[in-house]
């Protein structure tokens, strides 16, 4: 899957009202049917046996299909495993230098000195 780029879209609120409000008309205001997505709690079980990891929320795929849009969660859980994955082998494209992190405690004791002079 491609990532997507908006950094350049324009988006006209009303537009987007209106292409709401005409879909919940075509189709019904009505709530989605909802189910359980995740067991009860369950004071007795371990630790270890509760579930761990994604599943998608059956709520959340009705509704983007409601308003036509992609289904996009799935990917940024990629795309984290994937970052994570590209740091940990060292990538080229990787660079731990990329944000330049100042010293805050060498600032607050500078402007220390100056206040004491």
């Amino acid at each position: 899957m491609e990532r997507v780029n908006f950094r350049d879209a324009t988006l006209n609120i009303e537009q987007c009202r209106r292409f709401v409000r005409n879909i919940l008309q075509t189709k019904g205001a009505k709530p989605f049917d909802f189910v359980r997505t995740a067991p009860r709690h369950d004071p007795q079980a371990l630790a270890n046996e509760s579930f761990s990891g994604h599943c998608r929320n059956p709520q959340t795929e009705s509704f983007l299909q409601l308003l036509e849009l992609e289904y996009l969660l799935d990917y940024s859980i990629r795309s984290k495993e994937q970052t994570g994955s590209l740091a940990s082998r060292g990538h080229p494209d990787y660079d731990t230098e990329d944000i330049p992190i100042e010293d805050v405690d060498d600032e607050e004791e500078e402007l220390d000195e100056e206040n004491d002079t």
